[in-house]
């Protein structure tokens, strides 16, 4: 894979009942945002700040109250899920429909180049072109703008797991591979593949902290901060997130219902994430 472009040629979430299916792994969604929140001391009192990729707005609410972003634009490409998102938050906030790498190409002439903040929380994987998207996101922020956002397995690769991620991470591969032998589409072998390298610590084709230093220094963004956190949950929570993923492939809840069945889990769960805050210099 390139570090530019990610090799998914669809996003899954683009499927309108797959927003219904999001509402089921929330907790793991809004304990992410938390995190980030706390990690990275984030307080947007004041501020004009974007969230792209923002979902049924389950990270939006945390933004919200938690970071104080009371001029939040919600930055969604699909039109299912911002109509979750307005059943949750109303007028309270701003919607976009648009994906991050045409941000630069949608956002209003009034905001561009004047955006204190934008935050991406859980679906930079899920961009096709990551240069196309941090280039619409460098060209939205002011200068000394925040641009804060995490990645975790298999987009990312992390060193020294413990015992219990590698638990989770198996359970991953698992249930990509038998997936794939099911339905035709590669994204889902690919993902096996990569789940498969996080094992090995073959960290070649993902995303490290060495390799995103490297590629931010070009584009001109300084970091500032960096966290690994892990968050706990439980196995009923990974089962539901496997469901969400499934229901954007295949429509046999029969068969997602006996794959997931056949795989082991521990009652208690932990997965890691990378937290990032970059500044616009």
């Amino acid at each position: 894979m390139s570090q530019s472009e990610s090799p998914l040629k669809e996003n899954p979430f683009d499927k309108e009942d797959t927003s219904d299916f999001y509402s089921a792994v929330d907790k793991v969604y809004e304990l992410s945002a938390i995190e980030l929140v706390d990690c990275l001391k984030l307080d947007f009192a004041s501020k004009k700040v974007y969230e792209v990729g923002a979902g049924t707005a389950v990270s939006s609410q945390v933004l919200f109250n938690q970071a104080n972003c009371k001029d939040l634009t919600l930055v969604e490409p699909s039109a299912a899920m911002i109509e979750q998102a307005k059943s949750k938050m109303g007028d309270k906030v701003k919607y976009l429909q648009s994906s991050a790498e045409d941000l630069g190409k949608l956002i209003s002439t009034e905001d561009k180049g004047q955006v204190d903040a934008i935050v991406a929380l859980n679906c930079l994987h899920l961009v096709q072109n990551i240069a196309d998207a941090f280039i619409a996101i460098y060209d939205s922020l002011k200068p000394g703008g925040i641009f804060a956002f995490n990645l975790t397995a298999p987009s990312y690769g992390f060193e020294n797991a413990t015992q219990k991620e590698l638990e989770i991470l198996k359970g991953n591969i698992h249930f990509y591979k038998t997936l794939a032998t099911k339905v035709d589409n590669p994204i889902l072998a690919h993902t096996a593949k990569l789940l498969e390298d996080q094992l090995a610590s073959n960290f070649d084709n993902v995303y490290t902290k060495e390799k995103l230093a490297n590629f931010f220094d070009k584009a001109e963004f300084k970091f500032e901060d960096y966290q690994e956190v892990l968050l706990g949950f439980e196995k009923e929570h990974q089962k539901n997130i496997w469901r969400m993923m499934a229901k954007s492939f295949t429509q046999d809840t029969e068969m997602i219902e006996k794959i997931i069945a056949e795989i082991e889990l521990p009652n208690a769960l932990l997965i890691r994430q990378a937290m990032f805050k970059l500044v616009k210099e």
